[in-house]
């Protein structure tokens, strides 16, 4: 399990201080080594020398061949480090643009007119800076160059007595025996309030909750009683709809019980009147009157019931 993480790890080509820039898992370093990376050195093929896997071609980079500048010989391979020394290839300053053997152009930058240079003075805080050929010139009226001669001298007197201040402590050191380490302070809170304060913690994390569910239980009876009060609003609707209708039913047979009574003959004539009343009555009877019906609707033994 361990070679395991271990051949996981990222690492870098062992060429990589040569300019290969490759990053892969350490177990497969080896595949590219062997195939992939370009600055492994590799047997040539026109010699039996080796060179690197990127100069290696078809034909051998160890044979000598002739400088097209100075006519001197040396191996293909060193061509490159070799033009950059070549005294016969030319280069352009920087400064001043003049051509000159690339061999001596940095000598030449060294000493060049036009290179921008500081002052001399730029250690003890000048802030001059210029061509080299108006050096002489600034020179003449920088302060700073008068007062340099005084800051060196005051810098290595500071520097002296820092040396003779690190001498004397070293002494004090020898001669007094070191002091015994001191206890560390102690921590501003200990085990205990470090538990209250947890405990706390926990407390108000649960606040937090049951304060939360209870205003999801407020919600939740909100909308319960809200259901519940359309729901009796409904049902008090129904009763009114149906108290309304046994209102109507009632004054319909009150209405019909009127009627029936207004339309009963009126009393006043005497019981001896004789026959002639008695077939009055007798054809009010023959005739369907309207007492027989009223009595059979008010029959409190008649099976016929009012539904409502």
């Amino acid at each position: 399990m361990i070679a395991n993480l271990v051949n996981d790890l990222v690492v870098l080509c062992p060429n990589s201080e040569f300019g290969c820039p490759m990053t892969c898992a350490r177990h497969l370093l080896g595949g590219h080594l062997r195939e992939e990376c370009a600055f492994v050195a590799v047997k040539c093929l026109g010699c039996d020398g080796t060179t690197m896997r990127k100069d290696a071609g078809s034909e051998c980079l160890h044979q000598l061949v002739e400088c097209p500048f100075c006519s001197s010989s040396c191996r293909k391979l060193d061509m490159e480090s070799h033009e950059a020394e070549c005294p016969r290839i030319t280069a352009v300053c920087s400064h001043c643009l003049g051509d000159f053997a690339r061999s001596n152009i940095r000598a030449h930058e060294a000493i060049c007119d036009e290179a921008i240079i500081l002052c001399d003075s730029s250690g003890v805080g000048c802030p001059w800076k210029g061509a080299r050929r108006e050096l002489s010139k600034h020179t003449r009226v920088c302060a700073f160059t008068l007062l340099r001669p005084v800051l060196h001298a005051h810098a290595d007197r500071l520097a002296a007595l820092e040396l003779e201040n690190k001498a004397l402590r070293r002494r004090i050191d020898i001669l007094l025996p070191p002091r015994p380490p001191t206890e560390a302070p102690a921590p501003s809170f200990d085990e205990h309030t470090i538990q209250l304060l947890a405990e706390q913690e926990h407390l108000r994390s649960d606040l937090e909750r049951l304060t939360a569910s209870l205003g999801e239980m407020e919600i939740q009876q909100g909308m319960l009683l809200m259901n519940e009060s359309l729901r009796m609003k409904e049902e008090v609707a129904g009763l009114r709809a149906a108290i309304k209708g046994i209102r109507m039913q009632i004054h319909w047979l009150m209405t019909t019980r009127h009627q029936a009574v207004d339309q009963r003959p009126v009393g006043g004539t005497s019981s001896s009147s004789g026959p002639q009343n008695s077939s009055t009555q007798g054809g009010n009877l023959s005739g369907g009157g309207a007492l027989p019906n009223i009595r059979r609707m008010t029959d409190p033994s008649s099976n016929d019931r009012v539904k409502l």
